[in-house]
């Protein structure tokens, strides 16, 4: 990537590793497309959706329901590319999140055998992985994937391929005002249990629930109503990345 790895040591007090590598500016276009979609609040009145999501891995296939519910998406689940043909054959839905590696038949072979059964324009498709490498994305494309997305799963991305894919449109909420400045974790008392519970519905995208954890952050005083008011701006727009951030540092003083 024409970088220069680089290591400083000294005997007795330890090593440091450390990198720098040349990076083109990010794409102006392709960051404000993803920041059109921050606001979204659920599906415009009139629209509906049918999702079903594949993946033998069910913390993937609850963080991507409870994305989906929030927006007033109707969700099914299957665990492998086989029953996932059966859930289209019974539900029909109108799009399928499918994880490439999975067991009993993996995303490849459901996609081939989705398109023999179904026809192209049945059903849309987007491929889920946690690679980002991009000859590998394309050859999901060329196998018959409409969209791919990678883990983990992003609101913005979510809502795009929605939008993309099945043309719907959003009932948008009010543009995020800035954040306030963070308190001192330091200053933030907060019960080994309480921050546990955050955590864990951070981790899983429930958002109903963490919003009401919010409440219980309040009542710890001052300090506890700043960042309360810190953690729901970015729970409201789905920014659960610095949530869990901002949760690990309390965690750690």
């Amino acid at each position: 990537m024409g970088g220069e790895l680089s290591l400083e040591s000294e005997l007795g007090k330890g090593s440091r590793f450390f990198f720098t590598i040349p990076l083109s500016p990010a794409d102006s276009d392709a960051v404000a497309e993803s920041s059109r979609w921050k606001n979204v609040k659920s599906l415009a009145e009139g629209y509906h959706v049918k999702a079903l999501i594949a993946d033998d891995t069910k913390v993937n296939r609850d963080v991507l329901s409870r994305l989906f519910e929030e927006l007033g998406v109707d969700v099914i689940e299957a665990q492998n590319g086989e029953q996932a043909i059966e859930m289209i054959r019974a539900h029909q839905p109108d799009i399928v999140f499918m994880d490439i590696w999975m067991p009993v038949m993996d995303g490849l072979e459901a996609v081939q055998r989705i398109l023999d059964e179904f026809g192209r324009h049945k059903v849309k498709l987007v491929a889920i992985s946690a690679s980002t490498l991009k000859h590998e994305q394309q050859s999901y494309l060329d196998a018959g994937y409409d969209d791919f997305i990678s883990k983990p799963f992003r609101f913005e991305r979510i809502c795009e391929c929605l939008a993309n894919l099945l043309d719907v449109s959003f009932e948008m909420g009010e543009p995020e005002q800035a954040h306030p400045p963070t308190p001192e974790v330091s200053d933030v008392g907060m019960p080994e249990e309480l921050l546990a519970q955050m955590k864990n519905k951070a981790e899983l995208y429930e958002v109903t629930e963490l919003r009401e954890h919010l409440k219980e952050v309040e009542a710890l005083g001052p300090e506890g109503k700043r960042l309360a008011e810190q953690l729901r701006a970015l729970v409201q727009s789905y920014d659960m990345d610095s949530v869990l951030k901002i949760l690990e540092e309390i965690e750690s003083k």
